[in-house]
Protein backbone atom coordinates (compact mmCIF):
# COMPACT_ATOMS: atom_id res chain seq x y z
CA UNK A 1 0.00 0.00 0.00
CA UNK A 2 2.96 2.83 0.86
CA UNK A 3 4.57 1.89 -2.33
CA UNK A 4 1.00 2.49 -4.75
CA UNK A 5 0.75 5.37 -2.73
CA UNK A 6 4.77 6.85 -3.47
CA UNK A 7 3.76 6.20 -7.20
CA UNK A 8 0.26 7.52 -7.13
CA UNK A 9 1.93 10.89 -5.32
CA UNK A 10 4.42 10.53 -8.08
CA UNK A 11 2.45 10.55 -10.84
CA UNK A 12 0.54 13.57 -9.42
CA UNK A 13 3.55 15.56 -8.63
CA UNK A 14 4.83 14.82 -12.53
CA UNK A 15 1.60 15.46 -13.65
CA UNK A 16 -0.23 12.80 -15.19
CA UNK A 17 -0.83 11.80 -19.14
CA UNK A 18 -3.53 10.39 -21.00
CA UNK A 19 -3.30 8.01 -24.04
CA UNK A 20 -5.21 11.06 -25.89
CA UNK A 21 -2.24 13.94 -24.48
CA UNK A 22 0.55 11.35 -26.06
CA UNK A 23 -1.54 11.40 -29.50
CA UNK A 24 -2.10 15.32 -29.57
CA UNK A 25 0.49 18.20 -29.11
CA UNK A 26 0.00 19.80 -25.70
CA UNK A 27 -1.39 23.19 -24.73
CA UNK A 28 1.40 26.26 -23.44
CA UNK A 29 -0.68 25.45 -20.18
CA UNK A 30 -0.03 22.00 -19.66
CA UNK A 31 2.85 20.15 -18.22
CA UNK A 32 5.77 18.33 -19.66
CA UNK A 33 5.06 15.23 -21.85
CA UNK A 34 7.69 12.24 -22.01
CA UNK A 35 8.21 9.62 -23.85
CA UNK A 36 10.80 6.48 -23.51
CA UNK A 37 11.87 4.42 -26.51
CA UNK A 38 12.63 0.57 -25.55
CA UNK A 39 15.55 -0.84 -28.26
CA UNK A 40 16.11 -4.53 -26.83
CA UNK A 41 19.11 -6.77 -27.63
CA UNK A 42 17.08 -9.84 -28.85
CA UNK A 43 13.77 -8.29 -30.02
CA UNK A 44 14.32 -5.22 -31.21
CA UNK A 45 12.33 -2.51 -30.43
CA UNK A 46 9.84 -3.37 -27.71
CA UNK A 47 6.58 -0.40 -29.11
CA UNK A 48 4.59 1.46 -27.05
CA UNK A 49 1.21 2.89 -27.64
CA UNK A 50 1.77 6.20 -28.82
CA UNK A 51 0.71 7.33 -32.12
CA UNK A 52 1.57 10.49 -32.44
CA UNK A 53 4.10 11.26 -35.88
CA UNK A 54 7.42 10.83 -35.34
CA UNK A 55 6.87 8.58 -32.31
CA UNK A 56 4.94 5.80 -33.03
CA UNK A 57 7.09 3.32 -31.27
CA UNK A 58 7.06 5.52 -27.69
CA UNK A 59 5.75 4.81 -24.79
CA UNK A 60 3.61 7.26 -22.59
CA UNK A 61 5.63 8.13 -19.30
CA UNK A 62 3.51 8.92 -16.01
CA UNK A 63 6.16 9.68 -13.82
CA UNK A 64 10.06 9.09 -13.44
CA UNK A 65 12.67 9.35 -10.57
CA UNK A 66 16.47 8.45 -10.78
CA UNK A 67 19.23 8.83 -8.23
CA UNK A 68 23.04 9.26 -8.13
CA UNK A 69 24.59 9.46 -4.87
CA UNK A 70 28.56 10.76 -4.00
CA UNK A 71 29.48 9.04 -0.59
CA UNK A 72 31.48 11.91 1.20
CA UNK A 73 33.21 11.11 4.41
CA UNK A 74 31.05 13.17 7.20
CA UNK A 75 33.84 15.29 8.73
CA UNK A 76 36.21 16.42 5.31
CA UNK A 77 33.28 16.12 2.95
CA UNK A 78 36.02 14.32 0.54
CA UNK A 79 34.47 11.51 -1.83
CA UNK A 80 34.94 7.87 -0.24
CA UNK A 81 34.37 5.82 -3.14
CA UNK A 82 32.65 5.32 -6.23
CA UNK A 83 28.96 7.17 -6.72
CA UNK A 84 26.21 5.29 -6.61
CA UNK A 85 23.25 5.12 -9.60
CA UNK A 86 20.28 3.67 -8.34
CA UNK A 87 17.88 2.08 -10.91
CA UNK A 88 16.01 4.60 -12.94
CA UNK A 89 12.24 4.07 -12.72
CA UNK A 90 9.70 5.11 -14.86
CA UNK A 91 5.93 4.76 -14.33
CA UNK A 92 4.42 4.00 -17.97
CA UNK A 93 0.96 2.71 -19.30
CA UNK A 94 0.00 -0.96 -20.20
CA UNK A 95 0.24 -1.70 -23.45
CA UNK A 96 1.04 -4.38 -26.17
CA UNK A 97 5.17 -3.70 -25.05
CA UNK A 98 3.79 -5.33 -21.44
CA UNK A 99 4.60 -9.33 -22.07
CA UNK A 100 7.41 -8.89 -23.93
CA UNK A 101 9.34 -6.56 -20.72
CA UNK A 102 8.25 -9.38 -19.02
CA UNK A 103 10.29 -11.74 -21.42
CA UNK A 104 12.98 -9.17 -21.31
CA UNK A 105 13.22 -9.71 -17.43
CA UNK A 106 12.59 -13.44 -17.33
CA UNK A 107 15.75 -13.70 -20.12
CA UNK A 108 17.81 -11.19 -18.61
CA UNK A 109 18.08 -9.53 -22.05
CA UNK A 110 20.37 -6.26 -22.21
CA UNK A 111 18.69 -3.22 -23.66
CA UNK A 112 21.56 -1.60 -26.16
CA UNK A 113 19.89 1.71 -25.45
CA UNK A 114 16.60 2.96 -23.86
CA UNK A 115 16.17 7.06 -24.61
CA UNK A 116 13.60 9.16 -22.47
CA UNK A 117 12.47 12.23 -24.04
CA UNK A 118 11.23 15.41 -22.26
CA UNK A 119 9.34 17.55 -24.21
CA UNK A 120 7.71 20.82 -23.01
CA UNK A 121 5.17 23.32 -24.52
CA UNK A 122 6.82 26.48 -25.72
CA UNK A 123 7.24 28.71 -23.16
CA UNK A 124 6.14 31.71 -25.52
CA UNK A 125 2.40 29.64 -26.05
CA UNK A 126 2.98 29.99 -29.27
CA UNK A 127 3.46 26.80 -31.28
CA UNK A 128 3.62 22.87 -30.34
CA UNK A 129 5.83 21.58 -27.99
CA UNK A 130 9.38 20.60 -28.32
CA UNK A 131 12.10 18.43 -26.87
CA UNK A 132 13.83 19.44 -24.43
CA UNK A 133 16.06 16.86 -22.99
CA UNK A 134 16.58 13.00 -23.23
CA UNK A 135 18.19 10.82 -21.28
CA UNK A 136 19.98 7.60 -22.91
CA UNK A 137 20.93 4.75 -21.35
CA UNK A 138 23.54 2.52 -22.39
CA UNK A 139 23.72 -1.28 -21.68
CA UNK A 140 20.70 -1.22 -19.66
CA UNK A 141 18.95 -4.01 -17.88
CA UNK A 142 14.96 -4.15 -16.54
CA UNK A 143 15.75 -5.19 -13.00
CA UNK A 144 12.28 -4.78 -11.71
CA UNK A 145 8.43 -4.75 -13.58
CA UNK A 146 5.41 -3.95 -11.10
CA UNK A 147 2.40 -3.71 -12.40
CA UNK A 148 -0.32 -1.44 -10.49
CA UNK A 149 -3.38 0.24 -10.15
CA UNK A 150 -4.49 2.74 -7.41
CA UNK A 151 -7.49 1.76 -5.60
CA UNK A 152 -10.24 2.55 -8.28
CA UNK A 153 -12.63 3.47 -4.78
CA UNK A 154 -10.79 6.14 -4.02
CA UNK A 155 -12.12 9.06 -6.07
CA UNK A 156 -8.68 10.64 -5.80
CA UNK A 157 -7.30 8.06 -7.91
CA UNK A 158 -9.90 6.59 -10.23
CA UNK A 159 -9.19 7.94 -12.93
CA UNK A 160 -5.69 6.73 -13.11
CA UNK A 161 -5.50 4.06 -15.72
CA UNK A 162 -3.52 0.27 -15.23
CA UNK A 163 -0.21 0.96 -15.66
CA UNK A 164 3.86 -0.20 -14.52
CA UNK A 165 6.94 0.72 -12.62
CA UNK A 166 9.76 -0.60 -14.37
CA UNK A 167 13.37 0.19 -12.92
CA UNK A 168 16.76 0.00 -15.17
CA UNK A 169 20.04 -0.26 -14.08
CA UNK A 170 22.82 0.58 -16.55
CA UNK A 171 26.47 0.59 -17.67
CA UNK A 172 26.49 4.61 -18.48
CA UNK A 173 23.83 7.14 -18.80
CA UNK A 174 23.69 10.30 -20.63
CA UNK A 175 21.95 13.45 -20.36
CA UNK A 176 21.65 16.47 -23.08
CA UNK A 177 20.18 19.47 -22.94
CA UNK A 178 18.98 19.94 -26.44
CA UNK A 179 19.05 23.32 -27.05
CA UNK A 180 22.89 23.97 -27.44
CA UNK A 181 23.92 20.25 -27.26
CA UNK A 182 24.75 20.83 -23.70
CA UNK A 183 25.71 17.07 -22.45
CA UNK A 184 27.06 14.88 -19.34
CA UNK A 185 27.73 11.47 -18.72
CA UNK A 186 28.70 8.79 -15.94
CA UNK A 187 29.77 5.20 -15.96
CA UNK A 188 28.70 3.57 -12.27
CA UNK A 189 31.90 2.06 -12.36
CA UNK A 190 33.92 5.11 -12.74
CA UNK A 191 36.18 5.64 -9.52
CA UNK A 192 35.42 8.90 -7.69
CA UNK A 193 38.78 11.29 -8.35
Amino acid sequence: MKHIRYLLTLVLALGSLSVANAQAPLSSSAASTVYMKLQAQKQGVIKGEVIKKGLEQFHSILAYSHEIVSPRDPASGLPTGRRQHQPFRVVKLLNSGSPQLLTAMANNENFPTITIDVWAPNPTGAGAESKIMTYTLINASLVSLRPWMPNQSDTAAASYPPAEELSFNYESIKVTWINGGIEGQDTWNTLVR
